[in-house]
């Protein structure tokens, strides 16, 4: 974070990331939602991502991906 805030940046830290994060299938396209996440993992049967923003986890939503509880 120090980088960041040295390059100009201003962070912000997130305790909870439910609100970021999205699952979809394992075997469905997820080029578009990667692009736009900061984190994922592979679980046996879905992908988990976390998203730079809100906005992006709602057109990630609108892709087809479902929020992750």
């Amino acid at each position: 974070m120090k980088y960041l805030e040295k390059k100009g940046f201003e962070t912000i830290p997130i305790e909870d990331t439910s609100d970021y994060t999205v699952k979809i299938n394992r075997f469905k396209k997820y080029v578009s939602i990667l692009k736009n996440s900061v984190e994922f993992t592979e679980r046996e049967k879905e992908r988990v991502f976390m998203m730079k923003n809100l906005a992006l986890m709602e057109e990630a939503i609108e892709k087809g991906a479902k929020k992750a509880l």
